[in-house]
């Protein structure tokens, strides 16, 4: 069982995209009839993945007593959290409660025994400079608390000086994932193909436009 921590996304919005991605359906076919039937979850390989519902004011605190509890009431032992930086929003020193937050989200795991992927967004990079394991938005703990640092990456088609034109700019499809460091493994990367249209990754085929 896998508990989805997500701080961007209210519950519906987030089933939403998981069935998306998992039947590839683009998001007209996600009618509210097709939601609610009582076999979609278990048709889309979601009936075992749990999801937490955002509150406003979230503490890492409020945060640890629910994994707690997931993994106490619902056998959970995967956690993904999305994402540090809107946990620590607001804070009076973010650097530092990101610090406290990487390590005692280090702690529960090494305690319960799961794994929990934090996902963390990276300091503003020049152009199209890849993520180093510096790159975490914050504190460097982001980088020396995580057993394995992995980066997703997406080259930038078109980009200008302007900061609202950079938002909108086009990304390629392919996805470098690279182990960036890693305390049990060599390291590495791959690639994927991102299909935005219906939300999902698979590899990437030998007809595929490169960009």
């Amino acid at each position: 069982p896998v508990l989805f921590y997500c701080l961007e996304m209210d519950n519906v919005e987030l089933y939403g995209k998981f069935i998306q991605g998992m039947t590839k359906r683009t998001e007209e076919m996600l009618t509210v009839e097709y939601l609610t039937k009582p076999d979609c979850r278990e048709k889309a390989g979601i009936h075992n993945i749990f999801f937490q519902e955002k509150m406003a004011g979230e503490s890492i605190v409020s945060v640890i007593k629910k994994i707690r509890e997931a993994v106490l009431y619902l056998g959970v032992t995967q956690v993904y959290f999305d994402n540090l930086q809107f946990l620590t929003t607001g804070a009076q020193d973010e650097n530092k409660a990101i610090s406290i937050a990487t390590k005692a989200l280090k702690e529960i795991a090494m305690e319960l025994k799961i794994i929990i992927v934090l996902i963390s967004q990276p300091r503003k990079l020049m152009g199209n400079a890849e993520i180093e394991i510096f790159d975490g938005k914050g504190s460097s703990s982001i980088a020396t608390d995580c057993d394995a640092y992995v980066s997703l990456w997406r080259k930038v088609i078109k980009s200008t000086t302007m900061e609202e034109d950079f938002k909108s700019a086009s990304l390629s499809p392919f996805i470098k994932i690279r182990i960036v460091a890693s305390r049990r493994s060599q390291g590495g990367e791959t690639g994927l193909y991102y299909e935005g249209a219906h939300a999902y990754f698979r590899s990437i085929d030998v007809g595929d436009e490169k960009c």
